[in-house]
C-alpha cells in the first residue's frame, strides 16, 4: 500500500524535549494533552498524519525515560517505609509505552519505505541528510582549523599555512549547507501532508 502524499518524506529523526520534567513527576501537562489527542484520533478512526506520529514518537520516548528514572527512584525503601510509587503499577505502565512506540516506529519505517519522491523512497532521503550532516560537520571542522590564523612573534620560528584554499571550502561548506537545508525544508513540509501507513 502507498503513502498518500503530496510531496513525500517525514523525519526520522529521534526528537528531543529539551524541557523534560524532573523523575518526580508523573507525566508533563502537554504530553497528558496529547495523549488524549492522539487517541481521539485512534478512537475516530481518523488517518494520522506523520508528524503527528513522530510527535507522538518524541512523547513515548521522553515518558519512557521518566518512568525508568521513577522505577530507579523506587527500587528500595528503609525498612518499615513504602515506596513513593508502586513498581508494579510503573512497570505495567512501562511495558505498554514500549510496546505502543514499537508499534509507532514499525509504522514510521513502513511509510518512510514505500513514500516515493521524485523517484527516491523516503528512507534513501534520510539517509542522504543524516550522511550530509556527518559530512558538513567534518568539513566545517576542517574549515575552523585551517582558517585559524597563527601568529608569528619572532624570524626563528616556524611558519605554518593552510594545506586548502580556504575561500574555496568555504564556498564548498555553504553549498552543502544550502543543499541540506532545502532537504530538510522538504522533509519536514511533507511530515503534513503523509498519511501513516499502519500495519
Amino acid at each position: 500500500m502507498a503513502a498518500r502524499t503530496e510531496k513525500g518524506g517525514v523525519d526520522n529523526r529521534l526528537e528531543k524535549n529539551e524541557n523534560s520534567p524532573s523523575a518526580t513527576q508523573r507525566q508533563p501537562s502537554g504530553f497528558s494533552v496529547f495523549y488524549v489527542f492522539f487517541h481521539e484520533i485512534k478512537k475516530k478512526g481518523e488517518l494520522m498524519k506523520l508528524a503527528t506520529a513522530l510527535s507522538r514518537r518524541a512523547a513515548l520516548q521522553v515518558k519512557i525515560s521518566e518512568l525508568s528514572r521513577r522505577l530507579e527512584s523506587n527500587a528500595k525503601v528503609q525498612e518499615g517505609q513504602q515506596p513513593a510509587e508502586n513498581p508494579a503499577d510503573l512497570l505495567k505502565e512501562l511495558d505498554e509505552s514500549c510496546g505502543e512506540l514499537e508499534e509507532l516506529i514499525a509504522a514510521i519505517n513502513l511509510t518512510n519505505s514505500q513514500t516515493m519522491v521524485k523517484g527516491e523512497t523516503l528512507s534513501r532521503l534520510l539517509a542522504r541528510r543524516d550522511a550530509q550532516k556527518l559530512r558538513l560537520g567534518a568539513l566545517r571542522g576542517f574549515l575552523s582549523e585551517a582558517s585559524n590564523k597563527v601568529t608569528r612573534y619572532s624570524n626563528s620560528e616556524i611558519l605554518i599555512h593552510s594545506t586548502v584554499d580556504v575561500q574555496e571550502q568555504q564556498k564548498q561548506v555553504d553549498d552543502l549547507s544550502k543543499d541540506l537545508r532545502l532537504l530538510d525544508e522538504k522533509i519536514q513540509e511533507t511530515n503534513w501532508t503523509t498519511e501513516l501507513i499502519e500495519q
